[in-house]
């Protein structure tokens, strides 16, 4: 979980007392540190190899928004028409995430965003 989320650290770390086969990670909110490569070496300290993918080390690692969308696919029978997108970085003015029915709906609210170019 990222350190600027601290009402969500505490509330999952309420929820997972007594759970001992679960343990909580706070990451620092630097970049990079979400793509897959950085949080494996963030959370592990092992680097995954050039070329190679991260189970040739024995990890696997999945994105949240990815499985909630497999779930909703397999088990809701729903198709995947919305996704959730970040918005940040130097020439966004309001950094946020914003849920969109598609990727053409998100243009609109990329401006609302005070995208300066």
């Amino acid at each position: 979980m990222k350190i600027t989320k601290p009402e969500a650290i505490s509330a999952i770390r309420n929820a997972l007392q007594g759970a001992n086969d679960i343990s909580i990670r706070v990451i620092p909110t630097k970049y990079p540190s979400g793509a897959t490569k950085q949080l494996i070496y963030l959370l592990t300290g092992i680097e995954v190899p050039s070329g190679e993918r991260s189970s040739s080390i024995g990890v696997l690692m999945q994105n949240v928004g990815t499985m909630f969308a497999i779930k909703r696919a397999v088990i809701n029978d729903e198709p995947l028409i919305e996704r959730v997108v970040t918005l940040t970085g130097n020439k966004i003015a309001e950094k946020r995430q914003l849920l969109g029915a598609s990727w053409h709906t998100h243009f609109p609210n990329i401006e609302r965003c005070g995208l300066s170019i």
